[in-house]
């Protein structure tokens, strides 16, 4: 009997530990001001090493002699991929820094027509926490987008730098 208790004691304890490595330490929400293509950014934890980022902002496109601000709203989906590792080898993982894979889905509108596009795909990326606020991230991925009622293949993702709010 007290073989059995021992037994059960380090299969439980061993468990425990396994899925606290799993763990990423990071609250349980991130706001971020985009200052590249101006915005805001949310990313909120909903499972162990899974995130979901609302971004909100921006795209600056240059037309003939002017530069348009043109309002996009993106969707992601994310499984950070390498925590355990870069946290044993003493990297960074606070604020969500390491790799990851996701699911974007991107739309907008041009404000200088009636012209809408939309953006799906799957993504790979890397974010990184710079000195105690700062942030950049990079994910890039092949995907389907409709522009003007037309529907080919294009490339979602994205490129930013910013200040970590809270």
């Amino acid at each position: 009997m007290r073989l059995i208790f021992i037994l059960l004691f380090s299969l439980i304890f061993t468990l425990k530990a396994e899925l606290n490595s799993q763990t990423i330490e990071n609250p349980r929400s991130v706001l971020r001001v985009e200052l590249l293509s101006p915005g805001l950014v949310f990313e909120r934890r909903i499972k162990n090493n899974s995130t979901i980022v609302f971004d909100l902002g921006a795209r600056i496109t240059p037309t003939y002699s002017l530069y348009w601000l043109n309002p996009i709203i993106k969707i992601e989906s994310r499984i950070y991929i390498n925590s355990k590792k870069r946290r044993i080898s003493g990297k960074r993982t606070d604020y969500y820094s390491g790799q990851y894979i996701g699911l974007q889905v991107g739309t907008g509108k041009y404000l200088n027509g009636d012209t809408k596009w939309c953006s799906i795909g799957p993504i790979w990326g890397f974010q990184r926490t710079l000195y105690n606020k700062w942030y950049w991230n990079i994910g890039l991925g092949p995907g389907i987008g409709s522009h003007n009622n037309e529907t080919n293949f294009s490339v979602v993702g994205g490129m930013g730098i910013g200040l970590i709010i809270k």
